[in-house]
């Protein structure tokens, strides 16, 4: 592993990749479903440049930020398994990270990603 590949194994770099995702999700959920000649009738000829209206919500992120998130929470749970346990099946424990986020989505106790204990720095 080159010296630069190692530099960008931090806590922040992986935490900007996942809130830079997020901001993208924000700025396309408006226009998620339209045809590019709907988004430059409402957006102009650039099309969408700042959040908008999305869900109800101006800046609202999408199932695809949700998946992304849980995704993480299941990599970061099979690493710790694998350095506290040495035994570890990677996707079962993200797949019960999935279970975990539509399991609170279900039971109407979803919440502010930001506000979560795993991503809040």
């Amino acid at each position: 592993m080159s010296p630069h590949s190692q530099d960008r194994r931090t806590r922040e770099h992986f935490s900007g990749c996942l809130l830079g995702g997020a901001v993208g999700d924000a700025l396309g959920a408006p226009v998620e479903f339209r045809s590019i000649h709907d988004i430059r009738s409402k957006y102009g000829p650039t099309g969408i440049a700042d959040y908008d209206l999305a869900y109800g919500r101006r800046g609202a992120i999408t199932d695809d930020t949700q998946m992304t998130l849980f995704t993480a929470e299941g990599l970061l749970r099979a690493d710790v398994r694998w350095h506290h346990k040495g035994i570890c099946h990677p996707a079962s424990v993200i797949h019960h990270a999935y279970i975990r986020g539509c399991t609170r989505r279900e039971n109407g106790a979803a919440r502010s990603f930001h506000k979560t204990r795993w991503t809040a720095g």
